[in-house]
């Protein structure tokens, strides 16, 4: 359950109920700039024996810390450590859930269209190749050097 603490405290109403309801984890984000009597951040809650308890890292998501979700939720645009964060995060609910890329239908169509589009490329950059070779041997054959630097720009004007 994820509740936005944008102009009041959840603390003394909410968090009651949640618990009641039996939530098994609870994160109150408190976004950048939404009040002054309380920092931004966020504070995960985990249900222990009916009761919340606040932690610093994730249940549902093995090892997400607190400071991590924040950052992951209000950054306008997911830095490069939050992709790590994700990856990591997501390797150990894997372990933990017995299961990895190959079991995500999406991640699976999806790496097939890399693949593809990997060997369509090499393909494209092995015709050029070629074709920069034959060029350059009938240009030896009939008595014209051929540069190192033409070798070396051909394949791009041919693509």
């Amino acid at each position: 359950m994820l509740e936005v603490d944008y102009t009041t405290d959840v603390r003394p109403g909410k968090l009651v109920l949640y618990e009641a309801w039996g939530f098994p984890e609870l994160w109150v984000i408190v976004p950048p700039g939404a009040t002054r009597r309380r920092p931004a951040g966020v504070t995960i809650h985990r249900l222990v024996n009916g009761r919340f308890q606040s932690v610093r890292t994730s249940g549902a998501f093995p090892g997400w810390t607190a400071k991590e979700i924040h950052a992951a939720l209000t950054e306008p645009v997911s830095s490069a450590a939050t992709y790590r964060v994700l990856e990591r995060v997501g390797r150990a609910l894997g372990e933990r859930e017995g299961t990895g890329p190959d079991d995500d239908p999406l991640w699976h169509v999806l790496g097939k269209r890399k693949l593809a589009e990997g060997v369509a490329q090499g393909r494209a950059e092995g015709r050029a190749a070629e074709l920069v070779a034959t060029v350059r041997s009938l240009l030896r054959a009939r008595g014209k050097q051929v540069s190192d630097a033409f070798t070396q720009r051909a394949p791009a004007l041919v693509r």
